[in-house]
């Protein structure tokens, strides 16, 4: 019988069973929607798919090809999100949307991470499937039907997205929270906390308490002393070099591992300056959110969660403490030996206070370890900007990349006999082992460039000081199970080491940070450098010198993300005399 002959009733109903079958495959593949959840949540979760799947009905005629392709955008939305959760421990976010033009532009970065193989197949047998369908398949709708379909998807899509679909999900199940994502899309199911993302004014940062603050940082200045406000001729500048040690950690809490045998130099150095660790706001990967912690001082927890700083906070000139070593002379750089777009730091950097950025364009003749440029490559840069021929002293933040993952992947450029000679975690075996021995080649030669650095900053006749920190443990999950934490720990909650050596003088310091939204205003402390008030204000808060300290926190913080800082000129000329 041709399908001309079917009825209208028979045509509906065959849609209609695509359209069960297409949310059934949605409650298997969606990790948050199983045989537990209410016929409301699952309802939430199918109508943005039928709406997109109605839409393609009618551009196509045919259901079948409608229905694998709906099959292929979701499988693929589900399969970033199983990679993102791997790797980083966080579900994909609609915030991720403004990575898109990046990923595209890095697959070969990002290919490290995906079975390219398989997923290779999967796409070709997927394209070879949806060909034959649309051509054994007769069109079902023709005409007005094909238009109706897509109008009615259309519409659909509409109130999903509008105000009225706003208000559903919004007020069903339970209240979207920008602020705990996670939470959200474990009680919600992954598509529906999508939309409900969307809804959401995601962007909008925390308002802050004028009148508080007012009041906070009158009271933080009366208990200044005379003595306490520098002047001109007690200010010390040194030149300050942060160097951000991709996914460097010390194996500290791992069961068998030695630190002291795997890093012997590191604890050599560590024996040299003032050294710490630290929590820190991510885990395998979001470098920036770490960067933001340490330039700005404001915690990531304090932003709306899974939100991106450099995309969503950054817009504007954003008080940071490379604002403020401008305020008080410095010239400042940033150097990273990679793309300047990544992130979208080439536009964040300049708002956050750098009046130069030295990326992967900057670095000439370089030389790769493994996939990615040198960290000595980008210590030869560090000292080049720290010996530049000019008067003012040097503000210099380097970002490394040689220790970057993945670590599983055999990579070029490395010295194979070195890597088999490395000692290794009791215990390791297989992919494990050897993605820990990567991992360590690179983390010595991290180690290895911090030294060089260090030896050279103490024949310079400039006070200098140099900090050191890992922005986050590195994906190294199979080498973490096999190895396993001591108890207490894991990889989410595992605190990286900061280390800070000065020259000529050792920093002298009364408080230790604990989380890297606290180093860097400690190293502005450490090297002798004053605070404007609003820093000094949170620094004395961290020390616990206001009983209130953590309603006190609660205000500064929305504070400090609305900070501009064109109000530190005044202060500058007005407390330390420097215009």
């Amino acid at each position: 019988m041709k399908i001309s002959w079917v009825s209208p009733l028979c045509r509906l109903i065959g849609v209609v069973c695509a359209g069960l079958l297409l949310t059934a495959f949605l409650v298997w593949i969606d990790p948050w929607v199983d045989r537990t959840a209410t016929w409301t949540e699952v309802a939430l979760n199918a109508a943005p798919t039928w709406a997109v799947f109605l839409v393609l009905v009618g551009a196509l005629g045919r259901p079948s090809p409608a229905l694998l392709a709906s099959f292929a955008w979701i499988s693929a939305l589900f399969y970033l999100n199983s990679l993102k959760l791997d790797e980083l421990g966080q579900p994909l976010l609609f915030t991720d949307l403004w990575l898109l033009g990046q990923v595209l532009k890095h697959l070969g970065f990002l290919s490290g991470y995906v079975n390219v193989p398989w997923v290779s197949s999967v796409l070709v047998l997927g394209v070879i499937g949806f060909w034959v369908l649309i051509k054994s398949e007769p069109r079902w709708l023709r005409g007005p039907a094909r238009a109706a379909s897509m109008m009615l998807g259309a519409v659909a899509l509409w109130g999903v997205l509008g105000d009225k679909g706003e208000a559903l999900y919004r007020d069903s199940i339970l209240p979207n929270n920008a602020w705990s994502p996670a939470a959200t899309i474990e009680s919600r199911g992954w598509m529906a906390s999508a939309v409900a993302a969307i809804h959401t004014d995601w962007v909008a940062l925390p308002e802050a308490n004028r009148g508080t603050i007012s009041m906070l940082k009158k009271a933080w200045m009366a208990n200044q002393t005379p003595d306490m406000a520098a002047r001109t001729n007690t200010i010390q500048r040194p030149d300050v070099v942060v160097i951000l040690s991709e996914s460097f950690f010390e194996p500290r809490y791992l069961k068998n591992a030695k630190t002291c045998v795997l890093l012997p130099r590191w604890c050599e150095l560590i024996g040299e300056g003032a050294a710490g660790e630290m929590t820190v706001p991510t885990f395998g990967g979001n470098t920036t959110r770490t960067e933001y912690e340490l330039l700005t001082g404001v915690p990531y927890a304090a932003l709306p969660q899974g939100i991106y700083p450099y995309t969503s906070v950054v817009l504007q000139p954003t008080a940071s403490i490379v604002w403020w070593a401008k305020h008080l002379g410095y010239e400042t750089t940033a150097v990273h030996p990679h793309d300047r777009y990544f992130w979208q730091r080439h536009r964040a950097f300049p708002l956050l206070g750098f009046d130069e950025f030295l990326a992967e364009d900057a670095f000439g003749g370089h030389r790769r370890e493994g996939f990615w440029i040198s960290d000595d490559d980008l210590t030869d840069k560090v000292m080049d900007v720290l010996d530049r021929d000019s008067d003012a002293p040097q503000w210099v933040f380097a970002i490394s990349m040689e220790n970057h993952g993945p670590w599983h992947a055999s990579r070029p450029n490395i010295d194979q006999d070195t890597l088999a000679s490395l000692p290794t975690i009791d215990g390791l075996e297989g992919t494990a082992e050897h993605a820990y021995r990567t991992y360590l080649y690179h983390q010595r030669n991290a180690v290895s460039a911090l030294d060089r650095l260090w030896q050279h900053v103490q024949t310079r006749d400039r006070p200098t000081v140099v900090l050191f920190f890992g922005d986050h443990l590195p994906g190294l999950h199979e080498t973490f199970e096999q190895a396993g934490f001591t108890e207490g720990w894991t990889p989410m909650t595992h605190p990286v080491p900061y280390l800070a050596l000065a020259h000529p003088n050792p920093i002298e310091i009364d408080w230790q940070p604990s989380s890297s939204h606290q180093l860097g205003i400690w190293l502005m402390d450490g090297a002798g450098l004053p605070l404007p008030t609003d820093y000094g204000l949170v620094r004395d808060q961290w020390r616990g010198v206001d009983s209130n300290a953590p309603s006190s926190l609660d205000a500064i913080y929305p504070h400090l993300i609305n900070l501009s800082p064109k109000p530190w000129l005044a202060e500058r000329c007005e407390r330390f005399e420097l215009c």
